[in-house]
């Protein structure tokens, strides 16, 4: 996997969770909801589809902005933040993945592989100029059954400096991980006006 990872170019994968949230991951890391339950482990959860609880959601290099700003709108007074998470230090035994929304699990290689596949009725790869790093929907998952581990957090992006200044101090100083004020992950992709899911309409940027 990881030679597949250095081919594409791919560096991180994408989480995005609430801000409240970012004291116990950096104490425990990210674990599934399950599992967070089972353990009393205090956590503010978003309001996604049922399904999946045993597994933390990943995308690769940006996140499904049609659920995200979805769950953004549906809970506009949290404050979101993105994970940016070292795709090296993923154990990919682990996954399972989803290339499109509601599409049957698929695993291994051949699994993380079909995230680039081509979409029937839709334009190719070539034509929505993708890079290699990105899977041609946004909407497919990765699904990690286990918890993914502080130091695989390399980055956390605050969407304003209001919440950066609130809730810097929630991550130990000691931590080596990135904090910083950046908008980007939480635009659209470059791609979007190819795609016309549920009639999605961007939040303003």
């Amino acid at each position: 996997m990881k030679e597949i990872l250095k081919q594409k170019k791919i560096e991180y994968l994408i989480h995005f969770t609430n801000a409240e949230n970012l004291y116990n991951i950096f104490r425990y890391g990210l674990i599934p909801r399950t599992e967070l339950i089972e353990r009393g482990i205090d956590s503010t959860f978003n309001l996604r589809s049922r399904k999946y609880h045993d597994a933390v959601a990943l995308t690769i290099e940006f996140p499904d902005y049609t659920q995200f700003n979805a769950i953004r709108f549906r809970q506009h007074n949290l404050p979101w933040i993105i994970l940016k998470i070292d795709a090296q230090m993923i154990n990919y035994d682990a996954c399972a993945y989803s290339p499109l929304k509601g599409s049957e699990l698929r695993h291994g290689k051949a699994g993380f592989l079909s995230l680039f596949d081509e979409v029937s009725d839709q334009k190719s790869r070539k034509e929505m100029e993708l890079d290699d790093k990105y899977p041609t929907t946004v909407q497919s998952k990765i699904l990690c059954y286990e918890t993914i581990p502080v130091e695989a957090i390399k980055e956390v992006h605050f969407p304003d400096a209001a919440n950066y200044w609130i809730y810097k101090g929630t991550i130990p100083k000691k931590c080596e991980t990135k904090i910083c004020i950046d908008r980007t992950y939480f635009k659209t992709r470059h791609d979007f006006e190819f795609w016309k899911v549920n009639n999605y309409k961007p939040l303003p940027q």
